[in-house]
């Protein structure tokens, strides 16, 4: 009696496990938002660099400036792919990129340097501003919610065996 009371305890976890990691597996982070603003950030910086440096005399950006920019691109893509794929490397990236991008964002903020950035500018730059805040508030937000998938998803998978 006491062994068949056992065994449908243990059953009933083990399938309550499955189905908890079913739902997990089904609820996968989505990245509309998150690739959506930072696309949008990364679009902002053209009329950035036209209101502060372009001239008759310099009307292409640095070479640095513009790889280190399609640089930090090419991390988030690979970032967002490699995750999306379920590759080793993905969460690494993406968690990295996210991890940087908020904590710019936030030491920006910290400063006060960004009271300075938002005064005596066209709309058109406040808005850019607005953007890369709204930018780095999202990759913080995603930073946390992916950390909180991967430890609930993994925190399942251990409790299944």
């Amino acid at each position: 009696m006491e062994m068949t009371r056992w065994r449908l305890e243990r059953n009933c976890e083990e399938s309550f496990i499955r189905s908890k990691l079913q739902l997990m597996s089904n609820q996968t982070v989505s990245f509309r938002v998150l690739v959506s603003i930072t696309i949008l950030n990364y679009a902002a910086q053209i009329p950035y660099f036209f209101h502060y440096y372009y001239s008759s005399s310099h009307p292409l950006p640095a070479i640095r400036a513009s790889i280190l920019l399609g640089f930090t691109l090419l991390w988030f893509l690979c970032g967002v792919v490699g995750y999306r794929r379920n590759r080793w490397w993905g969460f690494a990236t993406l968690t990295s990129f996210l991890f940087v991008e908020a904590l710019f964002y936030i030491l920006t903020i910290a400063t006060g340097t960004f009271i300075g950035q938002l005064r005596n500018h066209p709309y058109t730059i406040d808005v850019v501003f607005i953007i890369g805040y709204l930018s780095g508030l999202t990759a913080a937000y995603y930073f946390i919610r992916i950390l909180k998938f991967k430890g609930n998803s993994a925190g399942a998978a251990r409790r299944q065996n």
